[in-house]
């Protein structure tokens, strides 16, 4: 799966929306980081019914399990060419 977004603007404050913890299982996202995520995880799943519980995104498992992919891998990369993911 791949994902191009336009670079997220962040100002002098560091209140730009977005918290990245690699020590945490949560990550925070802006609507306009998030959505278009959302739309190629929705896109990578097409085959498999989407649920909105517990989570905003959730997909039953039908059948065998070998035919559920492993969830992609997701990794942000940052001005200075650091990665996190």
């Amino acid at each position: 799966m791949s994902l191009t977004t336009k670079p997220l603007q962040f100002n002098s404050k560091a209140n730009g929306g977005v918290i990245v913890d690699t020590g945490s299982l949560v990550t925070s996202l802006v609507e306009e980081a998030y959505m278009p995520i959302i739309g190629a995880i929705d896109a990578f799943y097409m085959d498999f019914k989407r649920i909105n519980r517990p989570f905003d995104v959730c997909y039953i498992k039908e059948g065998p399990e070998s035919k559920f992919p492993e969830a992609p891998k997701l990794k942000f990369v940052f001005n200075d060419g650091e990665l996190c993911g």
